[in-house]
């Protein structure tokens, strides 16, 4: 009789069930007598059905859990340790920036094993860039990039040089706060900083780039045709959808291929006048505690975690992986790509692990939602951003401080 490991893993648009439909099926080549039972589950759901795992006790042996997420989840210890099992999950072979999430501070244990990363770059096309006579010096840094935007929108009049969806993820805000001297919280995280003035700096600077260069939707030229935008609001100069991470290609899309890859160059993003960051996101893998089926789990996380399966997950959704010798894997389209990746991982920086973490960041994501609607109709000011913020603000202080 088989044995049944069963995982809940985030449904997104990143194809992550076709690669463990792939990928389960490699790994019951190895373990026949294994059968992988996976639930999957939307993001904006993930965080209760984890919270209920917890209480209850019982569920999914492994559990996918966001970088966001995971330190105020440790407060219910319900996660393995690991570290006995996993002694080459250090910084010599994983990306610091994705390791630092699974310990937690100042302590041994290994609570989860990074799996994947997340992080925005600049794909840029090179025809359209040499059209409209941009010196690619000019993405170094925010008053260079705008000044790109100008020149693109002159060269290209129904272009879009920002485009946007409507709507807007704290991960695609975030730098621009870092990277003008801003931040989440204080220190010690008993007060914001979300209302400062180099935080209102940067966030009034990418709502203001939006608001500038996004252009109409009717306007948007096709993907095969001359064009430079940003891909959603993310931060991705391209002409095309290249899809969420920094420079990937999937599997299962032409717009992927070699061919197309070598129409683009690959920059990370440009500095602010304060600094230069980069947001990471990603996921985590946990075995809970109550789990029967220990050695089982370890055994399918040890696969997850080869060269050869970390390349597979970037091709079937775009993310970075976390293991250091699957770089040179997922660089092979581009040279100057591994470069620029790793300048960005040198860049790359968290949310706040503060403990009300989850509850906080809603609260700006619906205050980026409230910003984005002046946005979408054109009448966005710097005084609607100061007034929203003021709201935000007020919520904010009152949860940490009760």
């Amino acid at each position: 009789m088989n044995k049944i490991l069963r995982l809940l893993i985030m449904q997104d648009q990143s194809n992550i069930n076709r690669f463990f439909n792939e990928e389960t099926t490699n790994f019951r080549k190895i373990y026949p007598d294994i059968e992988i039972d996976i639930e999957y589950i939307p993001w904006h759901m993930a965080s209760g059905r984890i919270i209920q795992c917890i209480k209850e006790k019982s569920g999914p042996d492994i559990i996918q859990i966001g970088s966001t997420w995971f330190r105020p989840l440790l407060q219910f210890d319900s996660f393995m340790d690991l570290n006995d099992e996993f002694k080459d999950v250090n910084e010599k072979n994983f990306a610091s920036v994705a390791l630092s999430v699974c310990r937690p501070a100042n302590e041994n244990r290994l609570l989860a094993v990074p799996w994947f990363l997340d992080i925005r770059g600049l794909n840029i096309y090179r025809k359209a860039m040499d059209a409209a006579g941009i010196n690619p010096d000019l993405l170094k840094d925010h008053l260079g990039f705008m000044e790109a935007c100008r020149l693109a929108q002159k060269s290209f009049r129904a272009l879009n040089c920002v485009r946007s969806i409507g709507i807007l993820i704290l991960h695609d805000l975030s730098p621009w706060i870092w990277n003008f001297g801003g931040d989440f919280f204080t220190e010690d995280g008993t007060d914001i900083l979300l209302d400062s003035e180099p935080s209102v700096a940067g966030m009034d600077y990418y709502f203001s780039l939006i608001h500038e260069f996004e252009g109409k939707q009717e306007n948007v030229l096709d993907s095969k045709r001359l064009g430079l935008f940003f891909n959603d609001p993310r931060h991705v100069f391209c002409s095309g959808e290249l899809g969420p991470a920094i420079m990937f290609f999937k599997k299962d899309s032409d717009r992927y291929n070699a061919r197309i890859a070598g129409e683009y160059a690959v920059a990370s993003l440009p500095a602010g006048p304060a600094a230069s960051y980069v947001f990471a996101g990603g996921s985590c893998l946990a075995v809970m505690n109550y789990t029967q089926n220990r050695d089982m789990a370890i055994e399918f996380l040890r696969f997850l975690l080869r060269k050869e399966t970390q390349y597979s997950l970037t091709l079937w959704t775009g993310f970075v992986p976390c293991l250091i010798s699957a770089f040179d894997e997922v660089c092979h389209v581009w040279k100057s790509g591994k470069q620029v990746l790793t300048e960005s991982l040198e860049k790359a920086h968290m949310f706040p692990s503060h403990h009300l973490w989850p509850t906080i960041e809603g609260l700006i994501s619906g205050f980026c939602a409230n910003v984005m609607r002046y946005v979408n109709t054109g009448s966005y000011t710097k005084s609607i951003l100061v007034d929203e913020l003021e709201t935000v603000s007020r919520q904010i202080r009152y949860i940490i401080r009760q």
